[in-house]
């Protein structure tokens, strides 16, 4: 096949595996958070996304049903989290700094 061809140098192998594993960023954040949830997105599956302070107390809770997420999270005072995302099989945690 021709080169122009090549499924590699198309570019939707890249665009189509572009970081398939779970992430949050910015972090250390300030207002708005975006989650790739990866590989815990699943068609017509909920993942449950819950920050707890770190006395355990949870401040942020949400489900939701696609891959890429923003979180407005402007209401949560700074200081140090963890964020959980779970869907019915497994789970992932973060630290996560709010300036």
């Amino acid at each position: 096949a021709p080169d122009n061809q090549d499924p590699n140098k198309l570019g939707w192998l890249s665009t189509n595996s572009v970081s398939p594993k779970f992430s949050i960023f910015p972090n250390p954040v300030v207002n708005e958070l975006q989650i790739n949830l990866g590989e815990l997105f699943k068609e017509n599956t909920r993942v449950f996304i819950v920050i707890y302070d770190i006395t355990g107390k949870v401040v942020y809770k949400s489900n939701f049903t696609e891959r890429f997420v923003s979180l407005n999270i402007s209401e949560i005072p700074s200081g140090m989290y963890i964020l959980k995302a779970s869907n019915d099989i497994e789970f992932k945690t973060e630290k996560l700094i709010v300036k």
